[in-house]
């Protein structure tokens, strides 16, 4: 009877889905291999939870097991194999699954997404186009991938076009559309383009979202632009986001020779009370920045106690100081800080 209840390809499936949603891979893991599944939506549940988890090759191996078991994966199967490929920068066996998947026929718009996402995280842009080209229909997913892909490669301006062509046809944007975009337009002699972004975030209401604002202080900063920095980081409400306090602080570096830096200098001491305020201060991207603005603007001592109370220094945060040092000709010190990140 628990035999035969356990072989029924529902029961196996509603199994996994509890064992999902618990994040419990090891049990279900053994739970699988015990039932001896030939249910294809209990593999791909196996295969999901696998990639959820962080076991990605044990994912890639069960789907080597499931193609061995002449199982045919359908379109629930590729998108986290691919994902997997992505993760494991294994573009070779993301190959493999593609093929899979032309040769199963799978080709809805998830798994189509998948592939080129695929492509365009490694770089290969040709062919994540072509993948684009050829898809009926697509999504914000979709879009952002390529749109992402064009970003990363840095060729501005076509990915720029792609982003006019996903507008005009009134598809979705997201935050991570958006995010790719503003990185885009973080360029010297873009501050045309990245105020009609800025204006397009405030109208859908993506000022709100904390990697937008993180992205829009970042691009401000990178043009030169820290007055527009500021008033984007003003806009926005989660202050105690610490990515969105190292972007006002890494703004605040970056441009440590404008007229304004006197003043950007006591509003960063004023930020620096607010991070340690909001428990946030030596988490090792803000107590970062801050080294590194108290460096840039010449007060070691602020930058050297900050170091100090960093429970984990970073590459950033031990270069910052020593090149800190080095600049006020404080020779030894900067030595004896260079032979520490060496050990």
């Amino acid at each position: 009877m628990k035999k035969d209840f356990l072989s029924n390809g529902y029961v196996q499936t509603r199994i996994m889905d509890l064992f999902s949603k618990n994040c419990n891979f090891k049990e279900a893991l053994r739970f699988f291999y015990d039932a001896s599944s030939n249910n294809v939506a209990c593999w791909n549940a196996i295969i999901s939870l696998a990639v959820k988890s962080g076991e990605r090759w044990v994912a890639l191996n069960l789907f080597r097991g499931m193609c061995h078991a002449s199982l045919m994966p359908d379109s629930y199967t590729f998108p986290s194999n691919l994902t997997a490929c992505c993760v494991l920068k294994e573009l070779h066996i993301g190959r493999g699954v593609h093929g899979w998947a032309i040769k199963c026929g799978a080709t809805d718009v998830f798994v189509e997404t998948a592939i080129v996402d695929l492509y365009a995280k490694f770089g290969c842009m040709s062919e994540a186009f072509r993948q684009s080209s050829q898809m009926q229909v697509h999504n914000v997913v979709s879009w952002t991938a390529i749109i992402s892909g064009f970003v990363q490669e840095d060729d501005i301006i076509f990915a720029l076009k792609l982003f006019k062509n996903m507008r005009a046809i009134g598809q979705e944007i997201n935050s991570y559309t958006m995010t790719s975009v503003l990185s885009a337009c973080a360029k010297p002699g873009m501050i045309k383009e990245a105020g009609e972004i800025h204006s397009l975030v405030l109208k859908l209401g993506l000022n709100l979202d904390a990697k937008v604002g993180d992205a829009l202080v970042n691009m401000y900063a990178k043009i030169g632009e820290v007055g527009l920095s500021e008033l984007a980081f003003s806009e926005m409400k989660n202050i105690k986001d610490q990515s969105l306090w190292a972007a006002k602080l890494s703004s605040f570096t970056q441009n440590q020779n404008s007229e304004r830096a006197v003043e950007l200098f006591l509003t960063g001491k004023e930020i620096h009370g607010y991070a340690f305020q909001l428990g946030i201060g030596t988490d090792t991207v803000v107590g970062g920045a801050l080294v590194n603005m108290y460096t840039k603007c010449g007060n070691l001592n602020l930058a050297s106690t900050v170091f100090d109370m960093l429970p984990q220094k970073d590459v950033f945060a031990c270069s910052s100081l020593v090149l800190g040092y080095a600049q006020k000709d404080l020779i030894e010190e900067s030595f004896l800080l260079f032979h520490d990140m060496l050990d």
